[in-house]
C-alpha cells in the first residue's frame, strides 16, 4: 500500500507542475507588445476608406475571437478534468493515511 501511495503521490505532483505550466502560459507578460498589437489593428480599421472592406475585416476579426473561445473552452475543459483527478488522488491519499494512522 506505501507504494501505491507513494506512486499516487508522485503523479499528484507531476499533474500539479503540469497544470501550473498551463495555467502559467495563459500570462500576459508582454502586455505592451499585445496593446501595440491591438493599436495597429484599431489604426487599420479606422484607415478603411471602402465599406465592404471593413465588412470583410470585421468579420474575419470576429471569427478569429470565436476561434480563440472555444480553444480556450477546450483548454478549461482539460484544466477542470486534471483538478478534478488531483482531487480525487488527494482525498484518496488523505483517507488512507487516516486509516493507517489509527491502526497504529
Amino acid at each position: 500500500m506505501k507504494i501505491f501511495r507513494a506512486i499516487l503521490f508522485i503523479i499528484s505532483i507531476v499533474l500539479f507542475v503540469w497544470l501550473f505550466l498551463l495555467i502559467a502560459n495563459d500570462i500576459d507578460i508582454a502586455r505592451t507588445k499585445n496593446d501595440s498589437l491591438i493599436n495597429s489593428e484599431i489604426l487599420k480599421t479606422e484607415n478603411f476608406t471602402n465599406i465592404e472592406k471593413l465588412k470583410e475585416f470585421t468579420k474575419s476579426k470576429i471569427l478569429i475571437i470565436k476561434n480563440i473561445r472555444y480553444l480556450r473552452s477546450d483548454e478549461a475543459y482539460e484544466k477542470i478534468y486534471l483538478i478534478i483527478v488531483l482531487f480525487l488522488i488527494q482525498i484518496f491519499l488523505y483517507f488512507t493515511n487516516f486509516k493507517s494512522k489509527k491502526t497504529e
